[in-house]
């Protein structure tokens, strides 16, 4: 689902796109698990393994859960059709959702379409408002003006976490960075132009 940001984005950015599948130990998905794997693939990065953090739907979670507790990690924070404690009949409606979506769009990298709808299905009982409050880096919160589902979420995300820009984008849906790449793109690059970089750490 990100192939369009890799194809633009990837030709001005250093860009790391983690399977979060690979982060299912015995098949079961854990978004603290995963935020580990994800802190742990930044810390690895040069420069003082620092990364502008970007999750849409369940890369969401990931994201924000990486922003709370690995708050060195992230330079900025996006996060994008993101919930903070989905009720069942919500993840039941946006499971009906992925489950229609053709596996090029789903999983395009030919990954387990199985396995991407059962880590979205761990998600039932998910509470992240604990979070919010611990988040550090400067944040962008971004809904599609069509995914009234997730409205109420990207509220709340932008009331809890400190200095939180909520933005909502006209015509969009909820993988818009699918359906309006360009747009996606655009939004992406004038946020992390307003934010000044962090000095270097010290040698």
């Amino acid at each position: 689902m990100w192939q369009p940001q890799v194809d633009t984005l990837g030709q001005d950015f250093d860009l790391l796109v983690p399977d979060l599948g690979d982060t299912r130990p015995e098949g079961r998905f854990w978004v603290e698990r995963a935020a580990d794997a994800v802190a742990d693939l930044i810390a690895a990065l040069p420069g003082g393994g620092r990364a502008a953090v970007c999750g849409i739907s369940l890369g969401a979670f990931v994201a924000l859960e990486v922003a709370a507790r690995h708050p060195d990690r992230v330079e900025t924070l996006v996060l994008s059709g993101g919930q903070t404690r989905p009720g069942r009949l919500l993840l039941t409606l946006n499971y009906a959702l992925l489950n229609l979506l053709p596996s090029r769009v789903l999983v395009p990298d030919g990954g387990s379409r199985r396995a991407l709808l059962a880590s979205y299905r761990s998600l039932f009982g998910w509470d992240s408002r604990a979070l919010l409050g611990r988040v550090r880096a400067p944040t962008l919160v971004l809904v599609g003006g069509r995914d009234r589902a997730n409205a109420p979420a990207g509220r709340e995300l932008a009331a809890g976490i400190p200095g939180a820009e909520l933005r909502t984008v006209p015509g969009a849906g909820h993988l818009w960075n699918v359906t309006h790449a360009e747009e996606f793109d655009r939004t992406l690059r004038e946020f992390l132009a307003r934010i000044p970089s962090p000095p270097p750490p010290p040698s």
